[in-house]
């Protein structure tokens, strides 16, 4: 399952994978970051081992006061990277965690 709110005007798209298929699953390999209180846009990219790629990838966000960073960019920054930037309002303190699940 996978849901989202837009709080914008414009409408938007929100699309979900399903990977299906025989081999070894993908593993997720994830990196943090704190957003600084200051606000703003923010990244954070996550890196599979050697001779492994991006299958797909995903991102995360633990708001510590409850109201949270919005997902502004996820991408593939290369075969074996993934990367999750996301605007943050001044004052929030929360953290932005790219997912990459490598295979």
């Amino acid at each position: 399952m996978v849901s989202a709110s837009n709080g914008g005007p414009q409408a938007g798209t929100l699309h979900a994978i399903a990977e299906c298929g025989r081999g070894p699953a993908p593993v997720e390999f994830e990196r943090a970051v704190t957003l600084p209180r200051s606000g703003g846009v923010h990244s954070v990219t996550a890196t599979c081992p050697k001779r492994k790629t991006v299958a797909f990838g995903g991102f995360r966000t633990s708001a510590y006061n409850g109201d949270g960073p919005y997902a502004s960019q996820l991408a593939l920054a290369s075969a074996s990277r993934w990367r999750a930037a996301a605007f943050e309002f001044p004052g929030h303190a929360s953290q932005l965690v790219a997912l990459a699940y490598c295979a």
